[in-house]
């Protein structure tokens, strides 16, 4: 089982989160302390959505030794500075309305588009059907060349995993939240997904693939469109 750790911004939410999934977690990293972190202990490096931006830029060339030794890099939620090599995320509100009836979350109607599970038997969405994701996302993304978009709305990349940019290490990039509501413990909807990303991590296995020719030390910045 990998070592997984995660980090922590100060929100209770988050606190509420590992400690409630702590058995996962084998380290939880402030974020103040990210840029002298040795990560060389864990195998996968979890941030969660509201984690501090410009820690993780600070930390940026830490993550990028990470991916090099072969970890794992998981990014829930906006990457608004560019800390993260590879992957850049674009900014759009959430496309995805919910309706509260006084004592439940129930979905709302989507605006445009259906979301498009692109690669349905993936480990990630073990036992999920479509409804299941379909809550809201914060932006999407502009994976690499060659990096697989699991997930799209509207023909834009809502979920995406990166194993050839980076080699041995890779990326799971998603603006899907299920760690926040599952933190809150007010939307049941995405337990089943966040669960399923902490059993996929926690088994996960660099593969030795070839570099696709982008540079490393490549961070772009985030979009408007």
């Amino acid at each position: 089982m990998n070592r997984i750790a995660g980090l922590y911004s100060g929100s209770k939410w988050q606190k509420d989160l590992f400690h409630r999934y702590r058995d996962f977690f084998s380290k939880i990293i402030y974020a103040c302390r990210l840029p002298q972190e040795d990560l060389s202990e864990c195998q996968v490096f979890l941030v969660p959505r509201e984690s501090n931006q410009e820690a993780l830029l600070q930390a940026q060339e830490n993550i990028l030794a990470f991916l090099r030794r072969g970890g794992l890099v998981i990014a829930l939620g906006e990457i608004t500075v560019p800390w993260l090599p590879y992957v850049r995320w674009i900014k759009k509100e959430s496309c995805y309305g919910f309706i509260f009836t006084g004592t439940a979350w129930e979905k709302g109607k989507l605006e445009k588009s259906f979301y498009h599970l692109l690669q349905p038997s993936h480990p990630l969405f073990r036992n999920l059907t479509i409804d299941d994701l379909q809550w809201h996302f914060h932006g999407y993304f502009t994976p690499p060349a060659g990096a697989e978009a699991l997930l799209e709305y509207g023909g834009k990349c809502l979920i995406c995993f990166d194993k050839i940019s980076c080699p041995p290490g890779a990326i799971l990039a998603s603006t899907l939240d299920p760690e926040v509501h599952v933190g809150y413990g007010v939307v049941e909807k995405p337990k089943k997904f966040w669960e399923n990303i902490l059993i996929w991590a926690a088994d996960w296995q660099p593969e030795r693939t070839e570099f696709n020719g982008a540079p490393y030390g490549l961070f772009p910045p985030a979009g408007e469109s």
